[in-house]
């Protein structure tokens, strides 16, 4: 059975700040489940409340004692990385000249690169790097 036993005034200050006025809920909800296991509560009890295992409390409370405030935010880059992100130049203009090539069919397009790049291409994640890379179909058209 784990707990937070000491908490220092400023410490539970800088929490219940969190807990009241963060934009962010994963924050908020750290913030006052440590509040609430200073308070005596039990980490079952928390996880009820939360709708999260056991252990996810224990992390959050290791993330506490570890990282401060600091170890409640939820680190940037998580998640899979867009594929189209990762392209060589040469893949990149190939991509930019088959959109050139075809503009009003991306989906056509996607099946096209899937077969060249090794690896799925949907109309979306075409649609989502042209706007990501700020290229018009009037620029892909420049460099057909």
């Amino acid at each position: 059975m784990r707990k937070i036993t000491h908490l220092t005034q400023e410490e539970k200050q800088t929490l219940e700040e969190g807990y009241r006025n963060s934009s962010k809920a994963h924050f908020r909800n750290r913030c006052h489940s440590i509040l609430m296991s200073y308070e005596g509560y039990k980490v079952k009890e928390i996880a009820r409340i939360y709708k999260v295992r056991t252990r996810t409390i224990y992390t959050w409370f290791d993330n506490w004692e570890a990282h401060g405030i600091s170890g409640l935010i939820m680190a940037k880059g998580r998640g899979v990385k867009a594929k189209l992100d990762q392209l060589c130049e040469q893949q990149e203009h190939t991509l930019k000249e088959a959109v050139g090539n075809n503009p009003q069919n991306l989906h056509t397009v996607g099946e096209d690169l899937t077969e060249k790049f090794g690896f799925t291409v949907t109309k979306n994640m075409l649609k989502r790097f042209l706007k990501k890379n700020s290229i018009t179909l009037g620029d892909a058209l420049e460099n057909a």
